[in-house]
């Protein structure tokens, strides 16, 4: 347990220390609150403007477009910026053509001078990432001694119409010095954008589970979701999705493990309550087409409100349900949890 605890923590850490020093800079200036004709207010940053439209990347929502028209009045910040005609060129670059010394451009005498500019691209991909480093600790001195550890570690950025999440999870808990929770979930999500209403998205899941019995868990998932963008606050995304599972259980039920598939429906909800409050649902419904005793569902729901600039509490509610289990397992369960997060 300890091992394995360590290496997640490290692993984390140690990521986060290689995020250049431009991710903790404070870039309140750079934001920018755009009111709606309906007087709603969204608040993030500009990544660019036509002459009718505004891109604009809010922190929980993406990266979005708003026509100028659905605004009750243009920021004087924004009237400030020329609409943009393409991309900026980058002003520690000479022009194509542009002489400099005896080279060029184009000539391998500027390939060093080119190759700087790499890392700007990388910061600037960087940037847009949206990660959280959670904890949540319970110590319960009665007739019986519970001691309950949460990590986790969140990341979303967006790419243009792509959307990329990285959650990971590590739960331990002890009664009477006995382990009762023993888990570690990874789980990353990708999302493209087809059209206006539709999203195709791959779902890569990994867990192991001592106390459940589960050696190794591995799910693959291609799905097709239908986007509902109710309000610039409430987006609604459900779908069918297939996927490829694999199960390794401990020897005394080996039999339920191997390789299956699953048909599932999933459904996820993201509420921007306001600029300081909000809520994240989502839940799945799954069956085996070759084996009726292999269903199950899961619900999750969870409120996170911004305590600071970089802290957050956040308070969640699970169930899940899977009903075809090791025979001393029980089939559902049932989570309440508060943990405290930073974001960076």
């Amino acid at each position: 347990m300890n091992t394995r605890l360590l290496f997640l923590l490290s692993f984390n850490l140690f990521a986060v220390g290689l995020l250049p020093s431009a991710l903790w800079a404070d870039n309140s200036d750079q934001t920018l609150e755009l009111i709606l004709e309906n007087g709603d207010r969204l608040n993030g940053a500009l990544v660019g403007q036509t002459e009718t439209h505004v891109v604009f990347a809010h922190p929980s929502l993406g990266e979005m477009e708003i026509a100028k028209s659905a605004l009750q009045s243009l920021p004087a910040s924004l009237q400030a910026i020329p609409p943009a005609s393409g991309p900026d060129p980058d002003p520690g670059l000479p022009s194509p053509g542009e002489t400099e010394g005896e080279g060029t451009i184009n000539g391998l005498d500027d390939f060093p001078r080119l190759a700087l500019s790499l890392p700007r691209t990388l910061v600037h991909t960087l940037t847009k990432i949206n990660a959280s480093i959670g904890l949540a600790y319970n110590l319960q001195k009665s007739t019986k001694d519970h001691e309950d550890r949460r990590f986790f570690f969140n990341s979303e950025w967006n790419n243009g119409k792509s959307n990329y999440r990285l959650d990971t999870d590590y739960r331990f808990a002890e009664t009477d010095e006995e382990i009762s929770k023993d888990r570690f979930l990874a789980d990353f999500r990708f999302r493209r954008e087809r059209t206006e209403n539709l999203v195709l998205q791959t779902v890569t899941s990994y867990k192991t589970d001592g106390i459940r019995q589960f050696n190794h868990f591995f799910k693959q998932g291609v799905g097709l979701g239908r986007t509902w963008v109710v309000s610039p606050r409430l987006k609604i995304v459900a779908g069918p999705e297939i996927s490829t599972v694999f199960r390794d259980l401990e020897v005394a039920n080996e039999e339920l493990g191997g390789w299956f598939y699953l048909g599932s429906v999933f459904q996820d909800t993201e509420f921007q309550i306001n600029e300081f409050y909000q809520i994240d649902q989502k839940a799945t419904a799954y069956a085996d087409p070759n084996d009726g005793d292999n269903w199950g569902y899961a619900f999750d729901l969870k409120l996170t409100g911004k305590i600071s600039r970089g802290l957050s509490l956040r308070l969640g509610y699970e169930f899940h349900y899977d009903n075809q289990v090791p025979p001393t397992v029980q089939p559902e369960e049932t989570t309440f949890y508060t943990s405290i997060m930073y974001t960076f």
